[in-house]
């Protein structure tokens, strides 16, 4: 998010938590901030905001009547890659987690919990992912890779921060060491190469690198 201003949109089918929420964030957010949308149809969302000219970040409830939130989430995210989709329910945030970050959301809050909701919001601006007890969430742009090239397999489908992983496991480095250099959690670099190891079928991160190298090479 480069600009100076932060765009966001919300997408609630109850009007009034709808109006609420907006007039809290407005009020509490700094000026830099501005809700430019508002939309209690999610089919609307999924058509309105599946491109790249969506908000910068978007609030989706996980209640919208016929429609699960985590599936407008997966929609957008398909074919999104930029816009940063924050999950918000009124259930406790544990049935949630999984779903929404199974889903490409960057994070999760309660819906009643409205000054964690602007902490989230500040936290993911400053491009810090959210880990919630044991769910790790990926950034926009490695959950679009990872549900966009869901029916690849192999190198193809590996994510960016996947290879990234990968390639600095590949020069010695220690799992602490790879999350100090990329700023980010011990369990999370053990997620992606827990992933990983699904997708190329290696036995282990010794396995895993020794794959990658070998893919790394060109052929003649």
């Amino acid at each position: 998010m480069k600009s100076s201003r932060t765009t966001l949109g919300i997408v609630d089918n109850d009007s009034f938590a709808l109006r609420a929420m907006s007039a809290f964030l407005t009020k509490a957010l700094p000026p830099e901030f501005e809700i430019v949308c508002l939309l209690s149809n999610p089919q609307q969302a999924i058509a309105q905001w599946s491109n790249q000219d969506a908000p910068d970040i978007l609030l989706v409830d996980m209640s919208l009547g016929d429609i699960d939130g985590a599936h407008v989430i997966r929609k957008i995210r398909e074919h999104n890659a930029k816009t940063v989709l924050l999950a918000v329910t009124s259930f406790p945030i544990q049935e949630y987690a999984q779903d929404t970050a199974d889903a490409g959301a960057q994070g999760i809050v309660g819906k009643s919990d409205l000054s964690a909701m602007v902490t989230l919001i500040k936290q993911i601006v400053r491009e810090k992912m959210m880990d919630y007890d044991g769910v790790h969430f990926d950034d926009a742009r490695n959950a679009y890779f990872r549900l966009s090239h869901s029916g690849k397999s192999g190198i193809a489908s590996l994510s960016p921060r996947e290879n990234d992983i990968i390639e600095l496991c590949s020069t010695g480095n220690t799992t602490s060491e790879v999350a100090k250099i990329l700023e980010i959690s011990e369990a999370t670099v053990n997620t992606h190469l827990h992933r990983a190891c699904e997708k190329l079928k290696a036995r282990n991160r010794t396995h895993l690198v020794m794959l990658w190298m070998q893919a790394q090479r060109p052929r003649h």
